[in-house]
């Protein structure tokens, strides 16, 4: 009984360590992009601009990180450590642009206090999903924690591909159309193709069709919308 009550005691600490370090990092990388000259290193785990999805990084890096960390201090603990964390970190991230998108679609503004408390709720539920998912004990087996280093790694990779690396580079909008015979080796070509073609002056024409929508004046759009 001791002991159990020693090893609940330690994960717990685990976990508000990363909800500690999470909050004061996370709001911290909002400035550091700018703080290092925009350097290109930085803008990989800082945000480069104002935009929602930057927002979502200020969670998203430093919780990956402290998960991969807290995975490797506690490689020997029974809970799901993994899998919780990254269940945790795609709810938080999710609650983001649902919020946001809400209530400046209900009010018809956005303002910076509201948009900073709800970093704020975004990482406290992130954290109360994983250390619930914990304490029941749930999702323990090999596979489950296999999934969560794969969910963990997608989210911190996910990025949008920019024909320039600047607040005002150019955004591209790619789509796959899967197949039943397609393998992980296919899909790795198809991205790198992506990637490629984006980083050219070569206009796809789903990225032609979406540069056309985005012409088309705000009035007319909401209307249709």
């Amino acid at each position: 009984m001791g002991g159990s009550a020693m090893t609940d005691r330690r994960w717990r600490k685990w976990e508000l360590a990363g909800l500690f370090l999470t909050l004061i990092f996370g709001n911290l990388l909002h400035f550091v992009y700018d703080w290092s000259g925009q350097n290109s290193v930085v803008a990989a785990f800082a945000a480069v601009n104002e935009s929602t999805w930057e927002h979502m990084k200020l969670l998203a890096m430093p919780w990956v990180i402290w998960s991969l960390v807290e995975a490797g201090a506690r490689r020997g603990s029974r809970q799901s450590v993994l899998m919780a964390r990254a269940l945790g970190l795609l709810v938080g991230l999710v609650t983001i642009p649902t919020v946001y998108y809400t209530y400046t679609g209900a009010l018809g503004v956005s303002s910076m206090i509201v948009d900073v408390v709800l970093f704020q709720a975004a990482v406290l539920l992130a954290f109360w999903v994983s250390t619930a998912l914990q304490k029941r004990g749930t999702l323990t087996a090999p596979v489950w924690q296999a999934a969560g280093v794969l969910v963990l790694a997608a989210v911190s990779a996910a990025f949008v591909v920019k024909k320039q690396f600047s607040d005002k580079g150019a955004e591209a909008l790619a789509v796959m159309r899967g197949k039943e015979d397609n393998t992980l080796a296919d899909v790795h070509e198809y991205i790198r193709q992506q990637v490629t073609e984006c980083r050219s002056e070569k206009v796809d024409p789903t990225t032609g069709v979406m540069d056309y929508l985005n012409k088309i004046p705000r009035f007319v759009s909401k209307a249709a919308i």
